[in-house]
């Protein structure tokens, strides 16, 4: 990406929509204070201010300048004001196969050297038995959990030794 050099002015001409947004975005007491300075700074542009007054007058970067022109470019003004849409992995694992594995990881034993399943062990453990397991997190094996497994909190869970002793009488 070409960077603009302090004092270049970039060509930025927005339609009237798009400036009248920036102006209420500006304004708006109730948009962050990042979202009022990158409004600010890209209505600086459009009105021709050189880039070194943007940068001096908003407090941005060189680079997150660039960025911003970048997004607005792909996504539009609201893009360029608040990020790029994120694309979200909805439904990646099957919760019924995680509830499964986490039901068998948690009848096993525990790694050496501890009494019980500890959720950062037992994410790992669960990651190793699934070929696309290397993204799981530990935040959806908690869900899995509470959700599919009824278990509140991983605590609540008979260590393995205590099950061992239950089997025993």
């Amino acid at each position: 990406m070409k960077t603009h050099i302090p004092g270049d002015r970039p060509r930025l001409s927005l339609p009237a929509k798009d400036i009248a947004t920036l102006e209420g975005l500006s304004h708006d007491g109730f948009q962050s204070a990042r979202a009022r300075k990158r409004a600010h700074a890209l209505l600086l542009l459009a009105s021709g201010t050189p880039v070194d007054s943007v940068l001096f007058r908003t407090g941005l970067t060189l680079k997150s300048l660039d960025g911003m022109l970048a997004r607005m470019k792909s996504h539009g003004v609201h893009g360029a004001i608040f990020d790029r849409p994120h694309q979200h992995k909805v439904g990646q694992y099957d919760h019924a196969l995680l509830a499964d594995k986490a039901r068998r990881v948690l009848g096993s034993r525990p790694p050496p050297g501890t009494l019980r399943w500890g959720l950062e062990a037992l994410t790992e453990a669960i990651r190793q038995q699934l070929p696309e397991g290397a993204q799981l997190s530990r935040e959806i094996v908690r869900q899995v959990l509470k959700k599919n497994l009824g278990i509140k909190s991983i605590r609540f869970v008979e260590p393995y030794w205590y099950q061992q002793i239950k089997k025993m009488a």
